[in-house]
């Protein structure tokens, strides 16, 4: 059975290749990018979205587990990437940086005030 986070010294913990990691976290921005600039800031959202569904299904498969990041920006992206095409206001994806940053960053704050350093967690393997 798959699980969402193992700690991150967990000696069972699948590794993936790091470059295809990185595919995998930044693969739908790129598309996002690449999607805006040729078809608009609409079609780019459904894309976006579509291509988030695609890497993290894609990382479930390959480790039977997601790491925290991918899944919280995922989970961002679906709810304001809905808004924007819902409301055909761009502001909604426009703010998801800003808020998935915010997140991260409380997340950071709370885990120094209550003692437990929860960078391990948000930043996966990048720190061991």
């Amino acid at each position: 059975m798959g699980v969402i986070e193992r700690s991150p010294n967990d000696p069972r913990k699948a590794e993936l290749n790091p470059i295809l990691k990185l595919a995998l976290e930044l693969g739908p921005l790129v598309v996002f990018f690449f999607s805006n600039a040729r078809y608009g800031i609409f079609a780019a959202t459904g894309i976006f979205m579509v291509a988030t569904i695609v890497a993290l299904a894609a990382s479930w498969w390959l480790t039977r587990r997601l790491a925290i990041m991918p899944l919280v920006t995922g989970i961002v992206v679906f709810i304001f990437g809905g808004l924007t095409l819902l409301l055909q206001d761009e502001v909604f994806i426009k703010m998801k940086p800003t808020i998935v940053n915010t997140l991260f960053g409380t997340v950071l704050l709370v885990g120094l005030w209550f003692g437990r350093p929860l960078l391990g967690y948000v930043f996966d393997s990048v720190f061991r």
